[in-house]
């Protein structure tokens, strides 16, 4: 019925799992290197914090300092978008007959 060379399906098959297990080694590399990013800046963050707090020093560190300075920004900023200002009123002057009324009142006349 069919001439099928298993030879050729056996290296396609040999193709796919060999390209697939590349490209998962790849993937799981990537979440290794995010998790080992992510995870080591905080660390040493607990460790500096814990020592400083161990020696009972009266000075902040730097970084602190700097996270204190955001936070201060960040309300600064909230609280300036947050006021209203005041909008230009769209109504035209009381005077003027728009185009609307101009029209309807045309066709009001042709009937």
């Amino acid at each position: 019925m069919w001439n099928i060379d298993w030879s050729v399906v056996a290296h396609g098959v040999q193709l796919t799992v060999v390209g697939m297990g590349l490209v998962f080694m790849a993937l799981g590399l990537v979440v290794l290197s995010m998790v080992i990013l992510t995870r080591l800046p905080w660390l040493q963050v607990k460790e500096g914090s814990s020592k400083e707090s161990a020696e009972g020093s009266e000075h902040s560190s730097p970084l602190v300092e700097a996270d204190e300075r955001a936070r201060v920004a960040a309300i600064a900023v909230a609280l300036a978008l947050s006021e209203e200002r005041p909008r230009p009123a769209l109504t035209p002057p009381a005077g003027s007959v728009s185009a609307w009324k101009i029209q309807g009142r045309i066709l009001q006349l042709q009937r």
